[in-house]
Protein backbone atom coordinates (compact mmCIF):
# COMPACT_ATOMS: atom_id res chain seq x y z
CA UNK A 1 0.00 0.00 0.00
CA UNK A 2 1.60 3.31 -1.29
CA UNK A 3 0.58 6.93 -1.64
CA UNK A 4 0.82 8.21 -5.22
CA UNK A 5 -0.09 11.38 -6.95
CA UNK A 6 -1.90 10.38 -10.14
CA UNK A 7 -0.56 12.63 -13.60
CA UNK A 8 -2.32 12.87 -16.63
CA UNK A 9 0.28 12.11 -19.24
CA UNK A 10 -2.08 14.09 -21.65
CA UNK A 11 -1.13 17.19 -19.55
CA UNK A 12 1.71 16.68 -16.96
CA UNK A 13 0.45 19.56 -15.15
CA UNK A 14 -2.54 18.48 -14.12
CA UNK A 15 -3.46 15.33 -11.72
CA UNK A 16 -6.63 12.98 -10.52
CA UNK A 17 -8.21 15.12 -7.99
CA UNK A 18 -11.36 14.47 -5.60
CA UNK A 19 -13.58 17.67 -6.01
CA UNK A 20 -13.09 19.96 -3.34
CA UNK A 21 -11.45 17.14 -0.99
CA UNK A 22 -14.90 16.20 -0.01
CA UNK A 23 -15.02 12.44 0.89
CA UNK A 24 -18.77 11.52 -0.05
CA UNK A 25 -20.49 8.90 -2.21
CA UNK A 26 -21.10 10.43 -5.83
CA UNK A 27 -18.11 13.17 -5.29
CA UNK A 28 -16.91 14.09 -8.53
CA UNK A 29 -13.31 12.87 -9.58
CA UNK A 30 -11.61 15.16 -12.07
CA UNK A 31 -8.60 16.57 -13.54
CA UNK A 32 -6.69 19.47 -11.77
CA UNK A 33 -4.17 21.45 -11.72
CA UNK A 34 -1.68 19.62 -9.29
CA UNK A 35 -1.63 21.04 -5.69
CA UNK A 36 -0.06 19.86 -2.45
CA UNK A 37 -3.67 18.78 -1.02
CA UNK A 38 -4.79 15.59 0.11
CA UNK A 39 -7.72 15.52 -2.90
CA UNK A 40 -4.47 14.37 -4.90
CA UNK A 41 -3.49 12.02 -2.96
CA UNK A 42 -4.35 8.42 -4.20
CA UNK A 43 -3.38 5.08 -2.44
CA UNK A 44 -2.72 2.23 -4.71
CA UNK A 45 -4.18 -1.59 -2.96
CA UNK A 46 -2.70 -5.09 -4.74
CA UNK A 47 -5.18 -7.53 -5.21
CA UNK A 48 -5.02 -11.27 -5.99
CA UNK A 49 -4.66 -12.05 -9.81
CA UNK A 50 -2.93 -8.70 -10.53
CA UNK A 51 -5.26 -5.97 -9.93
CA UNK A 52 -5.34 -3.02 -7.79
CA UNK A 53 -8.20 -1.13 -5.70
CA UNK A 54 -7.23 2.94 -6.10
CA UNK A 55 -8.84 4.63 -3.18
CA UNK A 56 -8.52 8.40 -1.60
CA UNK A 57 -6.12 10.14 0.38
CA UNK A 58 -8.52 11.65 2.59
CA UNK A 59 -8.96 10.62 5.92
CA UNK A 60 -11.45 12.34 7.29
CA UNK A 61 -14.32 10.21 8.77
CA UNK A 62 -15.68 9.09 5.16
CA UNK A 63 -12.23 9.00 3.45
CA UNK A 64 -10.25 5.92 2.17
CA UNK A 65 -12.76 6.21 -0.49
CA UNK A 66 -12.27 4.43 -4.43
CA UNK A 67 -12.80 6.01 -7.25
CA UNK A 68 -14.95 4.27 -9.79
CA UNK A 69 -17.63 4.60 -12.36
CA UNK A 70 -21.28 4.61 -11.57
CA UNK A 71 -21.30 1.69 -14.15
CA UNK A 72 -19.17 0.66 -16.74
CA UNK A 73 -19.90 1.95 -19.88
CA UNK A 74 -18.58 4.22 -22.32
CA UNK A 75 -18.45 7.72 -20.88
CA UNK A 76 -19.26 7.29 -17.15
CA UNK A 77 -18.16 9.95 -15.39
CA UNK A 78 -15.85 8.26 -12.20
CA UNK A 79 -17.21 9.44 -8.83
CA UNK A 80 -15.84 8.72 -5.35
CA UNK A 81 -17.64 5.70 -3.36
CA UNK A 82 -17.27 3.44 -0.55
CA UNK A 83 -17.39 0.61 -2.88
CA UNK A 84 -14.41 -1.15 -3.97
CA UNK A 85 -13.73 -1.30 -7.87
CA UNK A 86 -10.59 -2.99 -9.05
CA UNK A 87 -8.70 -1.75 -12.16
CA UNK A 88 -5.86 -3.24 -14.43
CA UNK A 89 -2.87 -1.31 -14.54
CA UNK A 90 -0.83 -1.57 -17.49
CA UNK A 91 2.25 -0.82 -18.50
CA UNK A 92 2.30 1.04 -21.95
CA UNK A 93 5.91 2.88 -21.79
CA UNK A 94 8.03 4.37 -19.65
CA UNK A 95 6.28 5.65 -16.24
CA UNK A 96 2.84 5.44 -18.43
CA UNK A 97 0.04 3.27 -17.53
CA UNK A 98 -2.94 2.94 -18.66
CA UNK A 99 -5.91 1.93 -15.82
CA UNK A 100 -8.61 -0.22 -17.50
CA UNK A 101 -11.49 -2.20 -15.59
CA UNK A 102 -10.99 -5.46 -14.60
CA UNK A 103 -12.51 -6.62 -17.63
CA UNK A 104 -9.88 -4.56 -20.22
CA UNK A 105 -12.78 -2.77 -21.64
CA UNK A 106 -12.98 0.16 -20.46
CA UNK A 107 -9.83 3.04 -19.01
CA UNK A 108 -9.89 6.01 -17.65
CA UNK A 109 -9.87 8.52 -19.87
CA UNK A 110 -9.57 12.72 -19.91
CA UNK A 111 -12.13 14.32 -22.05
CA UNK A 112 -10.47 15.74 -25.33
CA UNK A 113 -10.46 19.68 -25.75
CA UNK A 114 -13.45 18.95 -28.50
CA UNK A 115 -15.05 17.75 -25.63
CA UNK A 116 -14.53 20.58 -22.89
CA UNK A 117 -15.91 23.75 -25.07
CA UNK A 118 -18.93 25.59 -25.17
CA UNK A 119 -19.68 27.44 -28.14
CA UNK A 120 -22.24 30.63 -27.67
CA UNK A 121 -23.38 32.13 -30.59
CA UNK A 122 -23.46 36.25 -30.45
CA UNK A 123 -26.55 37.64 -29.44
CA UNK A 124 -28.67 39.01 -32.65
CA UNK A 125 -29.27 42.21 -31.01
CA UNK A 126 -25.67 42.79 -30.22
CA UNK A 127 -23.51 43.40 -32.62
CA UNK A 128 -20.19 40.86 -33.30
CA UNK A 129 -18.28 39.32 -35.89
CA UNK A 130 -17.27 36.45 -33.88
CA UNK A 131 -18.24 33.37 -31.76
CA UNK A 132 -17.71 33.04 -27.72
CA UNK A 133 -15.61 29.72 -27.34
CA UNK A 134 -15.36 28.92 -23.49
CA UNK A 135 -13.05 26.16 -22.55
CA UNK A 136 -14.04 24.32 -19.59
CA UNK A 137 -11.54 22.03 -17.27
CA UNK A 138 -11.43 18.46 -18.73
CA UNK A 139 -13.70 15.55 -16.99
CA UNK A 140 -12.45 12.26 -16.03
CA UNK A 141 -14.40 8.79 -17.51
CA UNK A 142 -14.27 5.89 -18.33
CA UNK A 143 -14.36 5.62 -22.16
CA UNK A 144 -13.35 2.30 -24.90
CA UNK A 145 -9.43 0.94 -24.27
CA UNK A 146 -7.85 3.12 -27.16
CA UNK A 147 -4.03 1.17 -27.43
CA UNK A 148 -2.21 4.64 -28.57
CA UNK A 149 -4.64 6.97 -26.98
CA UNK A 150 -2.65 9.83 -24.51
CA UNK A 151 -6.15 10.81 -22.73
CA UNK A 152 -5.53 7.41 -21.68
CA UNK A 153 -2.05 7.14 -19.94
CA UNK A 154 -1.28 8.32 -16.35
CA UNK A 155 1.86 9.15 -14.47
CA UNK A 156 2.42 7.83 -10.83
CA UNK A 157 4.61 9.77 -8.69
CA UNK A 158 6.28 8.41 -6.96
CA UNK A 159 6.71 6.00 -9.72
CA UNK A 160 5.21 2.68 -9.75
CA UNK A 161 7.49 -0.08 -8.35
CA UNK A 162 9.52 -2.00 -11.19
CA UNK A 163 10.01 0.66 -13.39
Amino acid sequence: MSNYRIISASDTSKSLDLNGNIPQEGQKIQIWPQNSTTAQVWVVNPHEGGSYSIQSGNDGDLGYGFFQAAKQDQGEPVVYTRLAWLWNIKHVSDNEYRLETEDGQFALTVTSDEDDTVSISPMSHIPSTSLLVLKLNPKVMIDNVQENLDRQRWKFDPPLPGN
